[in-house]
Parts: C-alpha cells; sequence; structure tokens
C-alpha cells in the first residue's frame, strides 16, 4: 500500500514520501558544488586527516583555542572507517550520499508530524516543497553543522508536533551540543510551550539534564583525547563569538539584503510566502482585524453603489462573531499554525540582526520556509474569501484563489528551482570537475613518468576558497600549496606530522584572522596549478596560463564570469536566454612544463 486516504484526501505514506524526496538528495549528493570554504576547511580536512593523515588545520582546531569538535567529524567519518575505504574520492562521496539519505529520512519524519499536526492538505504540499526546493538540495548533502542542525531540528519539531515532548528535547540538546550550539534557538518555542502552556516544567529540566550528561560525556572524553586537554567545544565556539576579541565578524560582515536574496534565490516566491505567514496567522487568530476589513470592503461596495446596504454590513459582522459567515471558523484552527511561524520569527529575530551573515545560518530554518508558505497558501483563500465576501467575489475569481493558486504557485516555484540548480551546476561546478581530474589516468601518468618525483605540488592563489579538499587529491604524495595573492586574511595551515598532531600546538595561528606568511609556497617549485583565468589581473594574481613558456593548459572547464554577466541569468538558468546574457572564464589546471623534462 503506498498511500492512504483521509476524510481530506489522498496521503503518500511515509516510506512513499521518503524515496520522493531520496531522488533529489541524491541529485544533490553528486552535482551540489561545495559553495562555503568553511565546509572543506573545517570538516573535510579534518576528516581527510582522521581517515587518511595529511591535510590542512584551521586555528578552530589549535588545541589553544579547540573551538571545534572531533565527535562531529567522527560521527560522519564513522561508515568509512567501518568500511575501510581506500579510494578518497569514492569515500567523499559516500559520505555526501549518507547525508543525503539521513536528510531525506528526516524530511519524511517532519512530512509525517505535519500530517500528523496539520492535516494531509498541508502535508502533501509540504513534501512537495521540501522535494523541490533549491536550499533543501543544496543544504542536505553539505558537511556542515548547520545542515545537521537542520536534520536535528526536523526531528525536534516533528516530535513537538506530535506532542512527543521528550523526542523534542533529546533532538535538540543532540543538535546543539553536537553540532551547532546557537541551533538551540530552534528549541526556544519548544520550551516555553512545554513550561508555560503545558505546565511540565520537571518534564522540562529533566530531560535537558539527561540530554545534557548523555551528549555532553561521550563528546567531552573524544574531544580531551583529541586536544590533549579536557575540553567542552560548543561551550568555547560560544564564548569566542559573544566574548572574543575579534569574535565572527571578522569573517564577512553582510546587509540584511544578504538573507533576503538568498531566500529569494533558493526558495523563489516560497520564501516571500514564508515571510507572510507569521502575517497571515496573526490575521487569521484575532477576528477583529478580518472585520475591520470586511467592513471597509463591504462599505466600499455599498458607496459604489454595487449593492449591499450598512445593515447587511452590521448583520454580517455580528455573523461573523457567532462563527456563521464561512471561513470564521479558521479563526480557531490557526492558532495552531503559531507553531509553525515561532521557530521561524525568533531564528530570523536574532540571525538576520547579526552582522556576521552567511548562507549556511539559515539552513536550520530552511524546512520552516516551505511549511511556512504551506501555511499562507492554505490561509490565504479563506481570508481573502472572508474579507471580499464570498457573495460579492465572482465565481471565476474565487474558484481560482481557492483552488488554482496553490497549483499555480507550486509550479512556479518548481520551476524557479530547477531554473535555480542547473545555473549553480552549469556556472559553478567547474572546480570539482577540474580537482577530479586529477584522479584520472591523464594526470596520474604525468608523474608515474617520473618516480624521482616524490612529493606532487597542486598549488593555487585567490583559487584557494573553491579548494573541494584532499579528498581530491590522489594520495599522500600530492600536497595542496598555497601561493600569495590579494587574500590578506589567515590561510589554514598542515597538521603536525606527529602521532599525536591534533594535541600540538601549531606555530603561526591565531584567531584574529591575521595573514600568516608561513602559508605561502614558491611557484617554481609547484608541479601543477589550478586558477581562474580571468582578463582583470593585479600583480598577484597574474594570468599563468599566458605563461605559455612556463605553464600548459591540461585542463579546461567554463566558470561563470558574474561581472560579465546579467544579474537575471547568472542567477537562473533560461534556455537560450542565458547563454546571450551569461560569460564564462576558464577553470584551468596547468602543468609546470619545466618540473616535467626528461
Amino acid at each position: 500500500m503506498k498511500s492512504r486516504k483521509s476524510s481530506s484526501g489522498w496521503l503518500p505514506l511515509e516510506s512513499v514520501a521518503f524515496r520522493w524526496l531520496l531522488v533529489p538528495r541524491l541529485l544533490g549528493a553528486f552535482l551540489v558544488h561545495i559553495s562555503d570554504c568553511d565546509e572543506t576547511y573545517n570538516y573535510w580536512e579534518p576528516a581527510h586527516h582522521l581517515l587518511y593523515g595529511g591535510g590542512f588545520q584551521t586555528w578552530e582546531y589549535s588545541p589553544t583555542y579547540a573551538l571545534r569538535s572531533y565527535g562531529y567529524i567522527l560521527i560522519h567519518m564513522f561508515p568509512l572507517l567501518a568500511t575501510n575505504t581506500t579510494n578518497k574520492l569514492i569515500a567523499f562521496y559516500l559520505v555526501r550520499v549518507i547525508l543525503a539519505a539521513v536528510c531525506a529520512l528526516c524530511e519524511a519524519y517532519f512530512y509525517r508530524a505535519v500530517a500528523v499536526r496539520f492535516g494531509p492538505v498541508i502535508a502533501r504540499r509540504t513534501l512537495l516543497l521540501l522535494a523541490g526546493s533549491c536550499g533543501m538540495y543544496i543544504a542536505a548533502p553539505a558537511f556542515l553543522p548547520s545542515s545537521f542542525s537542520m536534520c536535528l531540528g526536523m526531528i525536534a519539531l516533528g516530535a513537538w508536533f506530535q506532542r512527543e515532548y521528550t523526542v523534542a528535547i533529546f533532538a535538540v540538546a543532540v543538535s546543539s551540543l553536537v553540532g551547532w550550539p546557537f541551533s538551540a534557538v530552534l528549541g526556544i518555542p519548544i520550551a516555553l510551550d512545554v513550561v508555560l502552556y503545558k505546565r511540565r516544567p520537571l518534564l522540562f529540566i529533566w530531560w535537558c539534564l539527561i540530554s545534557f550528561v548523555m551528549v555532553s560525556v561521550p563528546l567531552v572524553a573524544i574531544d580531551s583525547v583529541y586536544y590533549g586537554r579536557p575540553v567542552l567545544a560548543p561551550l568555547n565556539i560560544v564564548l569566542y563569538n559573544v566574548f572574543g576579541k575579534g569574535g565572527p565578524n571578522l569573517y564577512g560582515v553582510e546587509p540584511l539584503s544578504y538573507y533576503l536574496i538568498n531566500g529569494v534565490l533558493n526558495f523563489n516566491v516560497v520564501f516571500i510566502l514564508a515571510l507572510l505567514a507569521p502575517l497571515a496567522v496573526e490575521f487569521q487568530t484575532r477576528p477583529g482585524i478580518v472585520h475591520i476589513l470586511q467592513v471597509f470592503w463591504e462599505v466600499l461596495i455599498t458607496v459604489l453603489g454595487r449593492g449591499g446596504s450598512y445593515v447587511d454590513t452590521l448583520k454580517n459582522i455580528l455573523s461573523a462573531y457567532q462563527g456563521n459567515v464561512p471561513g470564521a471558523g479558521i479563526f480557531i484552527r490557526s492558532r495552531d499554525y503559531r507553531k509553525v511561524v515561532q521557530p521561524m520569527i525568533i531564528w530570523m529575530i536574532i540571525f538576520f540582526t547579526r552582522p556576521h551573515k552567511e548562507e549556511r545560518f539559515l539552513f536550520p530554518i530552511y524546512p520552516l520556509f516551505c511549511l511556512s508558505a504551506v501555511v499562507t497558501l492554505h490561509l490565504l483563500p479563506e481570508i481573502l474569501t472572508v474579507v471580499l465576501g464570498v457573495a460579492r467575489m465572482p465565481r471565476l475569481l474565487r474558484r481560482f484563489f481557492i483552488s488554482h493558486l496553490p497549483t499555480l504557485t507550486l509550479v512556479v516555484f518548481l520551476l524557479l528551482s530547477l531554473s535555480r540548480a542547473v545555473a549553480l551546476h552549469i556556472g559553478y561546478g567547474a572546480p570539482m570537475d577540474v580537482y577530479k581530474s586529477l584522479n584520472s589516468h591523464q594526470i596520474l601518468s604525468f608523474t608515474e613518468q617520473f618516480p624521482e618525483v616524490t612529493e606532487v605540488n597542486v598549488c593555487v592563489g585567490k583559487e584557494w576558497h573553491r579548494f573541494p579538499s584532499s579528498f581530491f587529491l590522489p594520495n599522500n604524495k600530492w600536497n595542496l600549496r598555497f601561493l600569495e595573492s590579494d587574500f590578506k586574511g589567515q590561510l589554514p595551515g598542515l597538521y603536525s606530522r606527529h602521532d599525536n598532531s591534533t594535541s600540538v600546538i601549531p606555530d603561526h595561528m591565531n584567531d584574529l584572522n591575521r595573514e600568516e606568511p608561513s602559508r605561502y609556497f614558491h611557484l617554481e617549485k609547484c608541479h601543477f596549478l589550478v586558477d581562474l583565468d580571468l582578463p582583470k589581473t593585479t600583480p598577484l594574481q597574474p594570468r599563468y596560463s599566458q605563461d605559455t613558456g612556463h605553464w600548459e593548459t591540461v585542463v579546461r572547464r567554463p566558470f561563470l564570469d558574474t561581472r560579465r554577466s546579467h544579474r537575471l541569468f547568472r542567477a537562473f538558468y533560461v534556455p537560450w536566454l542565458s547563454a546571450q546574457y551569461t560569460h564564462y572564464a576558464d577553470y584551468v589546471l596547468l602543468r609546470n612544463k619545466l618540473l616535467f623534462v626528461k
């Protein structure tokens, strides 16, 4: 049996929902590029070091600061430790596939909870928005604590919707202690509900204590072994962000428009509907607002001479208070929808007002964007019906709002989401393709012809932030090296080669994002060089590919040149038109002709 029927219509089973969700999630695992260098250097690189040795260490992993948890890394690497996978590229994609599948499972659980709490109609639409969302497509396979917290957040909110409070509390604890401490914000409405409305403070306190002990004890044990001293990483990252000398504002200060643009790009019309959800819910839960608008509409019609009277208007107002006007019953039902919008509002109030903004900071509320948009779609036709008056609204218009608006919205949403996903892959997929080519027979044959080469140096300058991780380097004979560029922040350093490398305090590390010249490598020692061949140059960022006496282009892939491309067509792919309004540069892998000479 693949679905069940209820009084509100057809509802797919959770197993069917999981399979629907799994398809886009697996596509994302193989097609989504790594867009955040934090994912590479703070998570993939430590994971590579634990599995294969080597790799980069950021200042957050220095025992001096100990802001990141190795427990979080080990959870994701456990399947690889169990299978002992030797091919690093296969290992990379295996982790992404597992992340995608786990996200689909969490989404299926969330979908079931929505069906239980809000009914089949809202559940079906939420499922479709989750499956078709470009934002979820990007976030699901990401090896980031915010993606981890997004999945645990769906478990916590789903359990809350079903009144499984102990599960909700435990999920928030795992999310905030193992993943991202600031994801505890999603637990605020749950705590208020359990303590104030359900009047069960002892249950809340007891399970907070149990959850803290169950999660923090093994976490502290693991991190203390790796750092060589007692460490509670979540506490350290909170202290740094709240009381640190530089704090998070050293790493990217953006205006409010940054999140608004991000929401429109990844969720298009759904993001707009999600922002309207708090207004729609309050509009419905406060009948007086509806009545004022209804009076205004009725009086306007009367003044324009299109029928009706002031007496009829007063009768309608009285009837609405008594629940006799069509749509008045939604006032009571919509009170439950506050549980949808409250976590989203709290999150946005906190994070939208912070100077430091990153796309990944919104991942935990991505599912709530989908559900909130569905709530708006569900309430909007009835709001308009009540305000405008059923008898006065033209039949075709009423049918459109009630029957076709959700369908039209879904179609527009899916088309724009697909367009965005295709644009991202075409425009920004080149770096991962170029680094994958290092594992090809063509590239490996270069080094095999020179057995005296015991170390292969792959260098990057301005493109250091698009390195997808050491999992893309064939073996430990290959190393990524940094060339000096116009970037003057702190680049990560290499892990120590000692046995207890994670507990060794590295030299030349700081928490102020201050440049460390010791990171730079000599150009003449580079066997390969990866670069984006842009027309604009500076003394530290030349066009290496033009030096044909020194470098030979081995691999070339097109990469979107954002400065020379139209804003709309670089953001969304439109067949035929995008080719006319976008321009591409070459993302190249260069071979040092002077080092590969017999």
